[in-house]
């Protein structure tokens, strides 16, 4: 009986073979598509002329839906309403850039992925039906007149989140002035490249690994010579991540060509001179920014830098605070006006503000080194050596962290252990002034008093203002009964 069954079997075997293997590819393809799905939380923020409207709130969720739809079909990206909530915006705003500044500022991303801000703000320059934010991933769209208007400027958006450029392509959803219905091939191969892009804004969108896919799909577009100023603006921000300036300098002058009236551009030329050495002229740069956009906090943040490297710490402090003033959402210019206030022996407004950079974004390596810092100035050795050990855990390659544990061992009198971390801050970051007056002090401990010496005068050569290092230096002097040496480094 049994042997009958296994004939029956291996009779029919060779038949349904091709079934079964059909199945498995339908239902395998489909695993891998679902498995291939993104989906794109959103918070969504409507201001109080388009909460006036009628059936509003069923208006927008049609809206993303409809985008979602699309964007399911083309790319598997799937657009999910995490939150919908009001947004009062600033009425004095008079562009479609200013009320996406003044959304960024007072509606924090939080766990989502995605703000959208809706307005109907009645006394905007029609400039813009939309403007979206690829860094931040921010977007904002006005009230339109047609129902298809809307649906097509929110798709529009959702693009440019992912990569892509307005574009002089006709029948484009790309399309400049008058948005199409079609993905052309450029704009589909860009959004398939940002599909799992990154939404942190402390981040880059982009893995390192996919950067030199989207510089060779920009230059490809940028050859046709078709002056798509958004395409040399994109080229300049991924050349910034790489820290190519030389080639960012070059998009953004393309960029300026075409549209002088960008304030991104100088933005990003002001950090690309700055990031060369040359100050005086980034400066400038972000000068000619704020006069476009006096508004836009990136700009303010950047000025301050720039301050901050000639020494000028007050009125870095005060461009810290316009970009705080306009988004208070920015971990990183909390950071920096901290350490802007530790320069200036304000240590309890350096650690409250390290705190709120913190609060923003609970992994940034700066803001727990300056809190290491700040805390060493408390005397609070321990808890500083905890904060500036997570500050290495997230970046080992800080200088700032290592310069802490230096101070700290120098604290417990470990002053081999100091060495090595001024030693291991100076490697990283050549040129340090504050390490090598540090490695002196640990030096002289030591009582190894001519490399006491070398270290000190490293650091005056460096920072020929820096007063602790002469001090030292005549102490060191002292110590060698080098007398008329002590009394002129004193004088």
């Amino acid at each position: 009986m049994k042997l009958l069954h296994l004939k029956k079997l291996l009779y029919t075997l060779p038949k349904i073979l091709p079934l079964i293997f059909l199945i498995f590819i339908v239902f395998g393809m489909g695993f891998f598509q679902v498995q291939s799905f993104r989906t794109v939380n959103i918070k969504i923020a409507v201001d109080e002329e388009f909460r006036s409207k009628e059936n509003w709130s069923s208006e927008i969720k049609r809206l993303v839906m409809n985008s979602s739809s699309v964007f399911e079909k083309h790319f598997g990206i799937k657009f999910r309403i995490e939150s919908l909530g009001s947004w009062f915006s600033d009425n004095s705003r008079s562009s479609m850039f200013e009320l996406l500044n003044d959304l960024r500022k007072k509606i924090p991303k939080g766990e989502c992925d995605i703000v959208l801000g809706f307005t109907s703000q009645p006394y905007l320059k029609y400039d813009f039906s939309g403007v979206a934010a690829y860094n931040f991933a921010y977007i904002i769209v006005r009230e339109l007149k047609s129902d298809l208007a809307m649906k097509t400027v929110l798709k529009h958006e959702f693009c440019h989140l992912f990569g892509a450029v307005d574009l002089n392509e006709i029948n484009s959803i790309m399309n400049k002035k008058n948005h199409g219905c079609e993905f052309d091939e450029f704009t589909s191969r860009i959004i398939h490249l940002n599909k799992f892009r990154n939404f942190n804004p402390n981040l880059f969108p982009l893995s390192k690994q996919k950067l030199d896919d989207a510089i060779s799909l920009y230059n490809q577009r940028k050859e046709l010579n078709l002056k798509e100023v958004d395409n040399n603006i994109l080229l300049a921000l991924i050349y910034l991540e790489l820290g190519k300036y030389d080639s960012m300098i070059e998009e953004c002058n393309l960029a300026s060509r075409i549209n002088p009236d960008l304030p991104e551009i100088y933005n990003l030329l002001g950090i690309a001179y700055r990031r060369k050495g040359e100050v005086d002229r980034a400066i400038k740069e972000y000068q000619k920014a704020l006069r476009l956009q006096p508004y836009l906090p990136e700009a303010h943040y950047n000025l301050g830098i720039a301050y901050l490297n000639k020494g000028m710490i007050d009125e870095a402090i005060e461009e810290y605070k316009e970009a705080v003033e306009f988004n208070p959402n920015i971990a990183s210019v909390h950071s920096d006006l901290a350490r802007a206030y530790l320069m200036k022996n304000m240590v309890d407004h350096a650690i409250q503000e390290c705190r709120r950079a913190l609060g923003i974004y609970p992994r940034l390596a700066e803001a727990f080194s300056t809190l290491g810092a700040a805390l060493i100035l408390k005397d609070k050795f321990q808890e500083a050596e905890r904060v500036s050990q997570m500050a290495l855990e997230i970046n080992p390659r800080l200088p700032a962290a290592h310069n802490n544990l230096g101070n700290i061992f120098v604290n417990k009198k470990e002053f081999d252990q100091a060495i090595n971390q001024y030693l291991l801050a100076m490697e990283i970051k050549p040129g340090y002034s504050e390490a090598h007056y540090n490695l002196g002090r640990a030096y002289l401990f030591k009582g190894a008093i001519e490399p006491a010496i070398n270290e000190f005068k490293e650091a005056i050569r460096l920072r020929p203002d820096y007063y602790k290092a002469y001090s030292n230096l005549a102490s060191a002097y002292l110590e060698k009964e080098m007398l008329e040496e002590a009394i002129r480094v004193c004088k």
